[in-house]
């Protein structure tokens, strides 16, 4: 029987017509990323504030973007972004980017997945270390991005971990850019598929910032037929 693929969108870009097509994705975009100032900001951002409760309404899990630069934030920074996030915009769980996937830094991640938990039990953690991580990061998170990176690298360089399969689908997300074709962005889901990632995002945006904004109208509405058709 296949497994339900779903959408989730690392949309780092402002408020307004992109997130209202994210919107319109709903059931299969189910996840986006809320990123007002590489973190929550020195203060609220009413715009952002208006698009977190639209989404929501909508049906999107909303999560919050904190960088830990791979371990060398101060505790104290993480727990107060975290603390802005719930307190300003009411957010669905955190999404903790440049996330290391060394087994050393275990303890460090695992206190903001606490400090995530305890103000809702019910709230996402979200860690990204854009690679097979060590499988101990599992028990601290509920969704880990086990690859990041351009289409090329993601046909040719992926290797999974054994570990993998012994977790269903919705606990890995592949994000994958520099696919400029809906050609390839089929080929990159039917991948992502068979390696058992149960969220995904494909764009044909490359680096700086794969994530600026959406693909063109023609390229997300294939994106999202693709989606739907690996939950059939």
């Amino acid at each position: 029987m296949s497994t339900a693929q779903f959408l989730a969108i690392p949309s780092y870009f402002p408020p307004g017509a992109l997130w209202r097509r994210m919107e319109k994705g709903f059931p299969l975009v189910r996840v986006a990323v809320i990123n007002p100032d590489n973190g929550p900001g020195r203060t609220v951002d009413i715009d952002y504030l208006a698009q977190v409760r639209q989404s929501q309404k909508a049906g999107l899990l909303v999560v919050g973007y904190v960088s830990m630069q791979y371990g060398s934030r101060d505790a104290a920074v993480v727990a107060s972004e975290i603390d802005k996030y719930h307190a300003w915009y009411g957010v669905d769980g955190i999404f903790f980017d440049e996330v290391s996937s060394n087994a050393s830094y275990q303890a460090y991640y695992a206190a903001f997945n606490m400090a995530v938990k305890k103000r809702d039990p019910a709230a996402l953690t979200i860690l990204n270390p854009g690679t097979v991580p060590d499988e101990c990061y599992m028990s601290i998170s509920d969704i880990m991005v086990t690859f990041e990176g351009p289409l090329g690298t993601y046909l040719s360089d992926y290797e999974p971990a054994a570990w993998l399969r012994r977790y269903p689908p919705e606990r890995f997300w592949h994000l994958i850019y520099a696919a400029p074709t809906s050609l390839m962005a089929s080929r990159a889901i039917a991948l992502s598929k068979q390696r058992g990632a149960g969220w995904i995002f494909v764009t044909p945006v490359g680096l700086p910032n794969p994530w600026q904004r959406l693909p063109s109208n023609s390229y997300w509405a294939n994106e999202l037929a693709l989606v739907q058709q690996a939950g059939e």
